[in-house]
């Protein structure tokens, strides 16, 4: 178990500098994805309207002329919301990066020759370097 950095009021304050703009970002993804989301719903609302209205009632079959126009809008609103989410996830991503840099939670990658790029006396470090040595060999890769 890793020791529980408690941060000063200085890192705090810078914290929460860097974390407020990623923060409002989110907000605002968020914000638009719940447009996105009613604009479907009104779409897919228009949509069954205008298929209960039968073919012979000639006072509203013009109005089956839109439907066309609802399959463009929803396809483009389908993109966008296929946009929308993983920008969610990734302004997620990075607060949580943020808040993870604070607590110095600790992680390392393998430098390619089966070493962690970090090197001390700590536990967890030494853990990673063995991964990396293992994850490394030609034993754990499955080529012979």
């Amino acid at each position: 178990m890793l020791p529980i950095v408690t941060p000063s009021v200085n890192q705090l304050n810078g914290i929460i500098a860097a974390v407020a703009a990623p923060a409002f970002l989110l907000g605002a993804v968020a914000a638009f994805i719940s447009v996105l989301v009613s604009g479907i719903n009104r779409v897919v609302d228009r949509a069954q309207f205008l298929h209960v209205v039968s073919d012979g009632d000639d006072s509203k079959s013009y109005l089956k002329a839109d439907l066309s126009r609802l399959q463009r809008r929803a396809v483009l609103l389908n993109r966008a919301l296929f946009c929308g989410i993983p920008s969610a996830i990734f302004t997620a991503l990075i607060i949580v990066a943020f808040i993870s840099a604070t607590f110095r939670v600790a992680h390392s990658t393998c430098d390619g020759a089966g070493r962690s790029r970090e090197s001390s006396a700590h536990p967890a470090r030494d853990h990673a370097s063995a991964f990396c040595a293992n994850a490394l060999s030609p034993e754990s890769s499955g080529s012979s």
